[in-house]
This record gives structure tokens, C-alpha cells and sequence, in this order.
């Protein structure tokens, strides 16, 4: 498992070049605890990066959703007359 100084500075650099709000950053957490506690994935030296990278990806998209495309919302155009 790396430092703990180590992670702080991967997180500290990816939330200060994305820009993720705090709230990304706890939504992450609960996943990868999720991720660890159910599937039973270990956290190991190489893997958690990709692990904490996806993680966050993952909590941003859950938290805005992507929004339907404008004409999907536009109501149906009515019949000639």
C-alpha cells in the first residue's frame, strides 16, 4: 500500500487539475470502500491508481448526469393540416 503522502498528493493533483468538487472526492471514497467490501478487490501498489482514477470519473458522472440531447426534449411536431 503507498504512503499515505503519496496519496495525498495523487489527489491533490488530480482535484486541483480537474477542478472536482469535494463532494467528487467523498462520493469516490464510498465507492471504492464499496468496491473493496463487496467484489472484495484489494487495494494493492499498482492498482490504486486506476482504482482512485476510475472512482472519481465514476462519481462525477453520478453526480451530473449527462442531459438529454435537445430534440429528444422538444415535443413532437404536430400533423399537417
Amino acid at each position: 500500500m503507498p504512503a499515505e503522502e503519496t496519496i495525498f498528493h495523487t489527489l491533490h493533483s488530480v482535484y486541483s487539475c480537474a477542478r472536482f468538487p469535494s463532494e467528487c472526492l467523498i462520493i469516490s471514497l464510498v465507492y471504492i470502500e464499496r468496491l473493496i467490501a463487496v467484489a472484495g478487490v484489494p487495494i494493492l501498489c499498482t492498482s490504486w491508481r486506476p482504482i482512485l482514477l476510475a472512482a472519481l470519473i465514476l462519481a462525477q458522472k453520478a453526480r451530473h448526469p449527462p442531459t438529454p440531447e435537445p430534440a429528444l426534449l422538444a415535443p413532437p411536431p404536430s400533423p399537417p393540416h
